[in-house]
């Protein structure tokens, strides 16, 4: 975390909320301001994600974005702000700005979503420790095509992987608990909790697809060789699913239902070892 520190004269008319306070009613002292700004992804809040989601993806205006994220991260009153030197602000700007460069964010900040009054989605594990192989391929497979086309139709989906109606037939205290608390996934229930998604507002779903997008850097950058090259082969990453089918991992859906890690792990392995060879 980094430290910032403001001081700020109230105007004549302002010093009169201050009459218990004579130095500062009088003039004589400022009012002083102690923030705390984070210095990576993983210390921003989910408000703090949503305002960068709003700046980078919702406002057009390179002035409007500085302005706002300053404002954002500095929470001072809009009196205080206004008379904050534009220099001032531009340095609390450009400290975040340097980190937004390199996205490493690899935590679930978005813990839950309330898609409709009585309905609520929980989100993966922090470094998606509990997303099964066949969970990644198709949330990867609808960012892929976020990007590409940047149709919300594609990240509705995306979100609608990843967030969940939460098991009610086991909590985390009992034995059969593996660690996720979502229902299994079902890629036919997509599109279902697609159409709840995308009454979301914009800076929630862009907040997601931020989140996504540093986990998955993280995820490569943990498994370098395994990302190296294309590895998926002519038939995509779904195809592995039939190609690692056997005695280690099991049927067709056992291997879909594994989780990522340990698909992962297997496939870094076996790189690392061919490379020795």
């Amino acid at each position: 975390m980094f430290n910032v520190s403001v001081s700020y004269y109230p105007s004549k008319w302002h010093r009169k909320c201050y009459f218990l306070n004579p130095e500062i009613f009088k003039g004589f002292k400022a009012i002083s301001y102690e923030r705390t700004l984070p210095q990576k992804w993983d210390e921003f809040t989910a408000r703090d994600l949503k305002a960068i989601a709003r700046a980078n993806f919702l406002m057009e205006d390179k002035a409007v974005k500085q302005i706002y994220l300053a404002h954002h991260f500095l929470r001072l009153p809009i009196w205080v702000f206004h008379h904050l030197g534009i220099t001032d602000a531009m340095h609390v700007y450009n400290h975040i700005s340097a980190m937004l460069d390199e996205n490493t964010l690899a935590r679930t900040i978005i813990k839950s979503l309330d898609v409709s009054f009585r309905k609520r989605l929980i989100g993966p594990a922090d470094y998606a420790s509990n997303l099964t192989f066949l969970e990644w391929i198709k949330v990867d497979l609808f960012y892929s095509k976020f990007m590409q086309t940047k149709d919300e139709t594609f990240l509705n989906k995306l979100i609608a992987v990843l967030y969940r109606e939460k098991r009610d037939d086991v909590d985390e205290f009992d034995l059969e608990y593996r660690g996720d608390m979502r229902i299994p996934f079902n890629e036919y229930q997509v599109q279902e909790r697609a159409v709840l998604i995308a009454k979301l507002e914009k800076a929630t779903k862009y907040s997601i697809l931020l989140q996504y997008s540093g986990l998955r850097k993280w995820i490569q950058s943990k498994y370098p060789e395994t990302f190296k090259e294309k590895k998926s082969g002519q038939f995509g990453w779904a195809g592995l699913i039939i190609s690692l089918a056997g005695d280690k991992f099991g049927k067709d859906d056992e291997v879909a239902g594994t989780l990522l890690h340990a698909i992962l792990i297997h496939l870094e392995m076996t790189e690392v070892q061919a490379q020795k060879q």
